[in-house]
């Protein structure tokens, strides 16, 4: 059904640390990316964080936003990329 040299879609399943103040409040949380590991979403997935943040942070709050993904619990692979866009990734 799929193409294989696509690279795939994940659905994931995260541990993340969310920094309030001076404490680290450890959440799970649910992510779509191209990456599975902590590392790679951290560094090569800005829009996908950037929403993590919008979503874990509410509206108004005025300090330094702040996530570190910590541990993927699981992730499924939902689909593949775009053949047009799948040169840009990796």
């Amino acid at each position: 059904m799929y193409n294989t040299h696509l690279p795939p879609i994940y659905s994931l399943t995260l541990d993340v640390l969310v920094r309030k103040g001076k404490k680290l409040t450890k959440l799970q949380t649910w992510m779509i990316s191209y990456y599975n590991t902590p590392e790679e979403i951290m560094l090569k997935d800005p829009e996908g964080m950037s929403r993590m943040v919008d979503r874990l942070y509410p509206k108004n709050y005025k300090s330094k936003k702040q996530v570190i993904v910590d541990k993927v619990r699981s992730h499924k692979i939902v689909g593949r990329a775009n053949s047009n866009i799948a040169h840009e990734i990796r």
